[in-house]
């Protein structure tokens, strides 16, 4: 075994990592010169073990076994009352006792409040777990070790910090009633949402500037429409809800009625106005005209009849070049389809006039050859 440890030394919200020999004696000098302990002062070193139960160390045997399994040793300086009580009746004047008790918490204390939580929060979840119906036996036998071992350790806790561990409730306090964003059409509340964040302090200087410009814009549109309550409350029975591509080039029109629009999406917007327009002449001259093809029931129907459609489809003038290469392809396809069905017509009357013509020389040949 080496001479040498690592030792992590826990002492009244300190914590202290040194390197020590493997002396009992030589031991109890480092920790008695690194935490200045008084000489009159009796103090217990404990340590956790494999098992997590607490252990003391007041041999050499002991201090040796706790260096061979642990590298580093986390070890636990209390300090001994009952030993400290004697030496403090027999000597009442030593005045190096009262220091060792401080009256002010150590700065490294103020975590206790952090590590209490993080126990209470860990014996919440591992409650949570055990709450399940569906858990299985040697997952709720180790949950259950786990809980009575975090109980363990927070019982442990100092004076300091178990009212902490017990007054930190599990239930959430409940969050303040946020309210409910208003939309477009109530300026009012809005108005309102905006004087409540205006009157906040210290609001950062850009939030601030945008949030009068918002109050300005509202308190406009309050005005106006307080103004002009008869046309606000009086319904329009004339106005004519417009959907579809007429919506959208009313709408194409009064962003291009914008004075400062930039040139590039003016063109876009002109070429879609364009596109829209026309596609509403084309369709306002297809519902004026009279369908004659539709009411009118076709003579013949099959291949003929649709290639009949697809030439009077074709003499019209206004179809896309797409759209007349589309109808072309098909019409190509069913004059083949014509013309095979027409072939093979006429090889099946070839046929059949051909056995018609060889069955009386069979006949006849039958008949010689039963002489």
């Amino acid at each position: 075994m080496n001479s040498q440890i690592i030792v992590k030394a826990h002492y009244n919200g300190n914590i202290r990592r040194f390197q020590s020999q493997v002396l009992y004696t030589v031991f109890s000098q480092d920790l008695q010169a690194l935490f200045s302990f008084d000489p009159n002062m009796r103090v217990k070193i404990h340590y956790r073990d494999d098992e997590n139960d607490l252990c003391q160390i007041s041999s050499q045997m002991e201090l040796e076994f706790a260096a061979s399994q642990f590298s580093p040793l986390h070890i636990f300086i209390q300090p001994d009352q009952a030993v400290n009580s004697e030496v403090v009746v027999e000597v009442p004047s030593v005045p190096t006792v009262l220091p060792l008790q401080p009256l002010t918490p150590s700065p490294l204390r103020q975590s206790a409040p952090v590590r209490c939580d993080r126990l209470n929060a860990r014996l919440a979840c591992v409650e949570k777990k055990l709450a399940s119906p569906t858990l299985p036996a040697n997952r709720r036998e180790k949950l259950m070790e786990k809980k009575s071992k975090l109980e363990e350790v927070i019982r442990s806790r100092s004076p300091v910090e178990a009212p902490q561990v017990q007054q930190a409730p599990l239930v959430a306090e409940p969050a303040p009633e946020q309210p409910k964003r208003c939309g477009r059409r109530n300026p009012s509340e809005r108005l309102e949402q905006i004087n409540r964040a205006l009157s906040q302090p210290n609001l950062h200087p850009k939030r601030l500037e945008r949030l009068q410009q918002q109050k300005a814009k509202l308190e406009e549109m309050v005005k106006s429409s307080s103004e002009s309550p008869v046309v606000a409350s009086s319904p329009a029975p004339e106005a004519v809800v417009l959907r579809g591509p007429a919506a959208r080039l009313l709408v194409i029109e009064k962003i291009l009625a914008q004075p400062d629009l930039p040139p590039r999406r003016a063109e876009k917007l002109m070429q879609k106005k364009a596109r829209l327009e026309e596609f509403l002449r084309k369709r306002a001259e297809k519902d004026s005209s009279p369908q004659q093809v539709i009411s009118d029931p076709s003579p013949c129907r099959g291949p003929e009849s649709r290639l009949a459609a697809i030439n009077k489809m074709l003499e019209s003038n206004d179809l896309s070049p797409h759209r007349a290469q589309k109808l072309m392809q098909q019409k190509a396809r069913i004059e083949q389809r014509l013309s095979e069905r027409a072939s093979g017509v006429s090889e099946r009357n070839c046929g059949r006039r051909r056995e018609q013509n060889c069955e009386k020389p069979r006949a006849r040949l039958a008949v010689v050859r039963r002489k």
